[in-house]
């Protein structure tokens, strides 16, 4: 009877094995897929980042062509004159505009520069809009047509401009 008694002990043996060993190929293999599983994640969320970028170029550079089309637009549409005003009223803003920029730059003591290198796009920067809901600094406004209906020149006290 002992021959019984230890066959049955060995069945109940090797059930424990396997079920430990199971218990380790589980833990062995969802190790395995969850380190597959986060690669693909990144390889997905590196693909993501990438059409992002492309994107975002694509569309400032869209924007910036559209941008450059409706100016050169309206400059054709000025008197040489015309354009001499807003060429002067452009400078003028650019002056004002980094003179403000020094301002906070040395009030805050930093020395960053907030304005774009020389010869870089500076009509990138957010505008406010007029009454129209045209851009106020936009170069689509030429100086002698104001965007608050106030008379060309008002602002300087000059009066109104002839047209």
């Amino acid at each position: 009877m002992a021959t019984g008694k230890s066959t049955g002990l060995d069945g109940l043996r090797t059930l424990f094995l396997a079920g430990v060993g199971a218990v380790s190929l589980t833990a062995e293999k969802t190790g395995e897929v969850v380190t597959r599983l986060a690669e693909q994640g990144q390889t997905v969320v590196s693909r993501g980042r990438d059409l992002n970028r492309e994107l975002t170029r694509h569309v400032t550079d869209a924007t910036h062509e559209t941008r450059d089309a409706v100016l050169r637009t309206r400059l054709e549409l000025m008197s040489e004159e015309e354009r001499a005003d807003f060429l002067a009223s452009a400078e003028r803003i650019a002056r004002q505009i980094s003179e403000e920029d020094a301002a906070r730059r040395e009030a805050s003591g930093t020395g960053e520069t907030a304005t774009p290198a020389p010869g870089a796009a500076a009509d990138d920067a957010p505008r406010e809009a007029g009454a129209d809901g045209a851009a106020a600094t936009s170069p689509a406004a030429p100086a002698s047509e104001p965007t608050d209906g106030a008379p060309a020149g008002d602002a300087e006290g000059q009066g109104p401009s002839p047209r």
